[in-house]
């Protein structure tokens, strides 16, 4: 075809004759198809259905019986049927290309296949493959039929068991006897070495008098000894948290708890050794642990002059702070020291290992938790830059990328300082008031400012009185509100709510034996006076979770909880927990406990969870209640 159309053939003469060529074959293939139609079939030869009878069976002739029909003419056709179907062409056909109408080639016919070819044709296809052999499953062969428990049935399924037992003992047998050898020297060599061990006599060394004072004065010793007692108190007196209370109840602690009700002391702590004639000078929540507090106390026999003496007796310098836990407090976590007393002491809250103090001699000390040592890490110097009069009030304000320690002291200075660097303060400020038209210094002896403010303070003085003043802008006292007949102790504001900004309500405490609320957002007098105590009033704190209560602490002993929701002459709970004046009182920060301490050097912890639970209308209550006062 391809040599006809580079000969330059014409092209519709070609299709014309292609077309007539195709007419022919279809007419020759309906006449073959008419023919095998007229004859009827008859029955086929059984075939082998054996595999040997399969493969036994020889091979197929031309003139052999085969599909339908017994003559040779009728087996030539089936098997030229058979072989088209198959994609082989019999000698009948003629080879050639048919041509669509489009010109496209389809190759459909097939070469004519030799006689001779079927022979090997029929022989290949008659080969077969073995069949894969099918596993089946026997449910008698695991399970024992129930209900018919026979000799027989028992034998038959006792007998592989106990086949498998034979058979199992034999190679543990084998196994034994293969290394018998091995395992007696080895038992033998271990029996050797533990005789050796044991008949090695102990070396024990005896240490003299001043190895042994080297040895506890080595500070690696120290911080070994340290952690790991702790670490024993801890597995051994977990829940000996009542070891120290003492259950002796004397008439006036009932006659207290019968009028005002019940507060659970849930421990006493108290170290002879390390707290003996001191007092408790500042308490202290870790924020970062619930069970963890500290607490500084003041110098031996409570006398502050002598600021750089040492107590001898125990190795403690005369300033000492001890850090404690709830958990164990049997003794301290750990303890920090420095040459003066410190007054007042907290954690840093914007750095977890940092704990900052404030001493008798006007130094600001930096402990670091990390260290191995007691001593500060950092440590003010004496100079007339900072303070030389004690402080006894200070506040940490600031975020935690920007933040600073304030410190007022007893000579009216006021002092900014940046934590990571006190060898000197920032800012220096002089607080002085008015009076008769002369200036004089005010000796502070409290420090607060309102929740969230940074500028705006106000300080508790000697003279009974409260002022107000600023650290920016118009800097030093603005405002002066005297009211109370004495020096005031303590200056708390109330925490930020919600529901409304009560951060402008604060209370006070004087050795006036009174306590005072005041209103600085409206006015600077006092609403309301609380003067039904019978001592020194020394600290008053407001809950941090419900608005209307409050904390006092007062010399003869008295713990009082009073709610202004419920009445405002009265507390609603006290609690006498000794002789010793009360110094410094501390709610933690769930408002379900209070650390209490006293002039004698001990810390009680108090549960008031009961008193914990605040709802949305107890600050509406506490706004009526504040409203009310205000009218008085």
């Amino acid at each position: 075809f391809v040599e006809r159309m580079s000969d330059n053939t014409d092209w519709k003469a070609l299709k014309e004759q292609r077309r007539k060529d195709l007419e022919e074959k279809r007419k020759k293939v309906e006449a073959i198809r008419e023919r095998l139609a007229s004859r009827t079939p008859t029955q086929s030869p059984t075939a082998p259905k054996t595999v040997a009878q399969r493969r036994s069976r020889t091979p197929i002739t031309r003139s052999q019986t085969i599909g339908y029909g017994a003559t040779s003419d009728r087996s030539r056709t089936n098997i030229n049927d058979l072989l088209k179907r198959l994609g082989r062409a019999s000698d009948d056909a003629v080879s050639d290309d048919h041509v669509s109408d489009d010109g496209v080639v389809d190759n459909t016919e097939e070469e004519a296949i030799e006689g001779s070819n079927y022979e090997e044709f029929v022989n290949i296809l008659s080969l077969d493959i073995f069949p894969k052999d099918k596993i089946t499953y026997e449910k008698g062969v695991q399970t024992a039929t129930v209900g018919f428990e026979t000799e027989e049935n028992i034998e038959h399924f006792e007998e592989p068991i106990n086949e498998t037992k034979i058979k199992l003992k034999a190679v543990v047998e084998e196994v034994e006897d293969n290394f018998k050898d091995d395992i007696e020297e080895s038992e033998e060599s271990d029996e050797k070495i533990v005789s050796e061990e044991v008949s090695e006599e102990v070396e024990i060394v005896f240490l003299n008098e001043e190895e042994k004072l080297n040895l506890l004065e080595n500070l690696d010793f120290q911080t070994f000894l340290r952690k790991a007692s702790t670490l024993l108190d801890r597995y051994l007196d977990v829940d000996s948290y009542f070891l120290m209370k003492d259950y002796t109840i004397d008439k006036e602690i009932e006659d207290v708890k019968k009028e005002y009700g019940e507060l659970n002391v849930l421990q006493e702590i108290y170290d002879n050794n390390l707290c003996g004639r001191r007092t408790i000078t500042d308490i202290n929540w870790s924020p970062y642990f619930k069970e963890l507090f500290i607490a500084s106390y003041s110098g031996t026999d409570g006398n502050m002059m002598n600021s750089f003496s040492s107590n001898t007796q125990f190795g403690v310098s005369e300033g000492l702070a001890l850090m404690w836990s709830t958990e164990v407090p049997q003794k301290p976590v750990q303890k920090f020291t420095c040459q003066s007393p410190i007054l007042t002491i907290r954690f840093s809250p914007f750095n977890n290992n940092i704990v900052i103090g404030t001493t008798y001699s006007g130094q600001v000390c930096l402990w670091d938790l990390r260290s191995q040592r007691s001593k500060p890490i950092m440590i003010s110097p004496l100079s007339s830059i900072g303070h030389t009069h004690p402080v006894y009030s200070m506040d940490i304000v600031g975020t935690d990328s920007a933040n600073s320690l304030v410190t007022a002291c007893s000579d009216g200075r006021m002092c900014v300082w940046n934590l990571s660097k006190v060898e000197q303060p920032t800012s220096v400020m002089d607080l002085l008031s008015q009076m008769n038209g002369t200036q004089n210094s005010i000796p502070a002896t409290s420090l607060s400012f309102p929740h969230g403010e940074e500028n705006e303070f106000f300080i508790g003085s000697e003279d009974g009185s409260i002022y107000q003043g600023f650290i920016h802008g118009k800097t030093g006292v603005s405002k002066q509100c005297q009211y109370h007949a004495a020096p005031v102790t303590a200056v708390d504001f109330h925490p930020r709510s919600q529901k409304f900004d009560a951060s402008r309500i604060c209370i006070s405490s004087s050795v006036d034996w009174t306590c005072k609320i005041w209103d600085f957002k409206r006015e600077f007098e006092p609403i309301h006076t609380f003067d039904s105590f019978n001592d020194y009033v020394y600290d008053v704190r407001w809950s941090p979770v419900h608005p209307g209560i409050f904390a006092t602490a007062d010399g003869s002993g008295l713990l009082s909880l009073w709610n202004l929701n419920q009445s405002a002459e009265s507390p609603i709970a006290r609690c006498k927990l000794g002789s010793h004046s009360l110094n410094r009182i501390k709610w933690s920060f769930d408002g379900t406990k209070i650390i209490v301490g006293d002039s004698k050097g001990s810390l009680y912890i108090i549960d008031v969870s009961e008193y914990s639970i605040s709802h949305d209308e107890d600050w509406d209550l506490f706004g009526e209640t504040l409203n009310y006062l205000k009218e008085l």
